[in-house]
């Protein structure tokens, strides 16, 4: 079952929304209400992740670590990107065409360096065209909470 549900994720996935939920039950958007990202698997096992806010303000900078750097401080941008190997840990088939389970992105780069050699561990639905991923609690500015990102299979 982990190898089809492997199977089934591999390609680009295009990042449609991302919400959190707070301890307390309260909804929040990390990203704003019309995120961009992407999410890619590879037959070889690789995996990456890039997501941010829609449309960030440009800086007056020409040196792109200085230009990042001062995008990010600014508290207007937010961004995470990571990269590594992925595989699945577990999944099983809930209804017709519906798979869940579990797949573990191993880091080895992550604009968080505290994510560098971690393993997150993401529930995931597959489901056609549609991939559902869940977050365990994670502090978000200063909120602690559970995101789903809903991503659609890129076109061609």
């Amino acid at each position: 079952m982990q190898q089809e549900a492997e199977r089934r994720l591999l390609g680009a996935w295009q990042l449609l929304s991302c919400v959190a939920l707070d301890d307390r039950g309260g909804e929040s958007y990390p990203y704003g209400r019309q995120p961009t990202g992407h999410i890619l698997y590879t037959p070889a096992g690789a995996m990456a992740v890039s997501m941010m806010g829609a449309a960030p303000e440009r800086v007056d900078e020409t040196d792109v670590f200085a230009g990042a750097a001062r995008a990010l401080a600014s508290g207007g941008h937010k961004f995470i990107g990571y990269s590594g190997r992925f595989e699945v840990e577990e999944a099983r088939d809930v209804e017709e065409g519906v798979m869940e389970g579990t797949v573990v992105h191993r880091l080895e780069t992550c604009s968080y360096p505290n994510w560098i050699g971690t393993e997150q561990r993401r529930h995931f639905r597959l489901a056609g065209d549609r991939l559902t991923l869940k977050t365990p609690p994670i502090m978000r500015s200063g909120v602690r909470g559970v995101a789903t990102l809903e991503w659609e299979r890129a076109k061609e």
